[in-house]
């Protein structure tokens, strides 16, 4: 999955919070950082703490879009 968070603004709202989610999966399945990006860049492997802030931001970021109670 191709990321740039710039672009998150930009985008439609039902798409935000569809592209939300799925980065709230990938990264919570390790998916994400890709392993290509993992070798390329190493030094910019978000750390466990990290991933976790950014799953929980993913996830309350959509419902709140979505107009649910986190």
């Amino acid at each position: 999955m191709k990321l740039k968070f710039d672009e998150l603004p930009l985008m439609k709202k039902g798409k935000l919070i569809s592209k939300l989610s799925k980065i709230a999966r990938e990264v919570e399945k390790g998916d994400m950082p890709t392993k290509k990006f993992i070798k390329e860049f190493p030094d910019k492997v978000p750390t466990d703490e990290e991933k976790k802030v950014l799953i929980e931001w993913a996830r309350n970021a959509s419902k709140d879009l979505a107009g649910e109670e986190n």
